[in-house]
């Protein structure tokens, strides 16, 4: 029990830390996207500027974002993932391993399944054959 519950715990903790994985790598893909700023005259002003025209930088930023914001929406799949599945482990009860050798009490009883019935063919018969009421035939008319 203690081993399930230290394992959830466990999942929660990495958990808060994808999620924070994943703020922080959300905010730099929008950093990458929303600041832009290319100087022909100081280039120790550029911010994000990787080649001399404004188009290119625009799209390797573009691709930038897409490639950040896949790599932040994995972290954050990973932090639901281990966020239930710790939630599992927590609250789910341990089962009690099955013995091989049954009860006494259900010895006694034939293994019959609850959907099982017993048919007969033959109508009872009147006359004092068979004292349970003739569902079994006796084998002589």
């Amino acid at each position: 029990m203690l081993k399930r519950k230290s394992f959830a715990v466990l999942f929660w903790i990495l958990s808060a830390a994808l999620i924070l994985l994943s703020c922080v790598i959300f905010a730099k893909g929008f950093d990458v996207k929303d600041n832009y700023y290319s100087s022909e005259n100081y280039p120790s002003l550029n911010m994000n500027a990787y080649v001399g025209g404004d188009a290119y930088n625009y799209i390797i930023n573009g691709t930038y974002f897409a490639g950040y914001s896949a790599i932040g929406s994995a972290a954050a799949l990973g932090a639901v993932i281990l966020l239930c599945t710790g939630a599992v482990l927590y609250g789910s009860p341990i089962e009690e391993p099955v013995s091989a050798e049954k009860p006494a009490h259900e010895k006694q009883q034939p293994d019959v399944s609850p959907y099982s019935a017993t048919v007969s063919f033959e109508p009872p018969e009147s006359g004092g054959g068979d004292p349970t009421g003739g569902s079994a035939s006796s084998g002589s008319k």
